[in-house]
């Protein structure tokens, strides 16, 4: 037997490159398993409550396999994740007040898989006790990183859905098209939208030093009134005793006198 081989057929150096594929081999297999987040496609959505959606993942599951008798010769297959249903969506709120969203078929989002199982959690949340701290609970599995434990967050884009016309210097609520968009900026706040509408349970006031309120066909200039009129402490026009209609309201800057009726 020569003095490059072993009883084994392999030198040290072979055998030890053996011992480190058949470890890659392994970390493969372990990592197959081990889910930490994946971009995924709405399929449908419950309002709920709760409010969930059904995800099919947007990147196919990396398989490593072994060809019959070349157990380190490992050879990919890629095939979809199963369907992920009833899976909880993050919605942004605290202190009593949510921003929701109409999600819909479609819409992308990214998944993300829970370190433990979350059923107790997301059965009875987390009640505060009365020493302020939370009532944790105890996994129902041993399961981690499991695709049971998905939870999705919404505004992850590709790039052929991503927003146009992103503005740099306002901060926006928008609609994807650009037709609805409220924006904010240091010193103002615009609405844009075909229609507005506003429904006060209560009360509905605006108030600054000036107002201006006018249409598309005669815009108005921001002065105190409304079109231009004076309405506190404003007078009138052509007045008529009795039966008469009034004239219109004076203008903020009348070119003259009240004309003599």
């Amino acid at each position: 037997m020569g003095a490059s081989s072993t009883n084994f057929g392999l030198t040290p150096e072979q055998r030890n490159a053996l011992s480190i594929q058949r470890f890659l081999t392994l970390k493969q297999i372990i990592f197959q398993e081990l889910h930490c987040a994946l971009p995924g496609v709405v399929l449908a959505f419950n309002p709920g409550p709760p409010a969930t959606v059904d995800v099919q993942l947007a990147v196919n599951r990396r398989k490593q396999t072994s060809a019959i008798g070349q157990p380190l010769a490992p050879q990919t297959e890629y095939a979809p994740f199963p369907i992920l249903q009833g899976v909880p969506i993050q919605i942004y709120g605290g202190g009593g007040w949510s921003f929701t969203l109409p999600i819909k078929a479609g819409d992308e989002c990214e998944i993300l898989f829970n370190d433990m199982a979350i059923d107790t959690w997301f059965q009875s949340g987390a009640p505060i006790q009365a020493n302020g701290g939370a009532a944790s609970a105890n996994p129902v599995s041993v399961r981690n990183h499991d695709l049971s434990d998905a939870i999705a967050l919404f505004g992850l884009r590709s790039t052929p859905r991503a927003i146009q016309n992103y503005s740099i210097t306002e901060a926006e609520l928008r609609s994807d098209d650009g037709t609805v968009v409220i924006g904010m900026s240091l010193d103002q706040v615009t609405i844009t939208a075909p229609n507005v509408v506003v429904n006060a349970t209560a009360k509905a006031s605006i108030s600054g030093p000036a107002v201006g309120i006018g249409d598309a066909a005669s815009p108005t200039s921001f002065s105190t009134g409304i079109d231009g009129r004076l309405f506190m402490g404003h007078q009138h026009v052509g007045v008529a005793t009795g039966f008469g209609v009034s004239g219109p309201v004076w203008p903020s800057s009348p070119p003259g006198p009240e004309p003599s009726t």
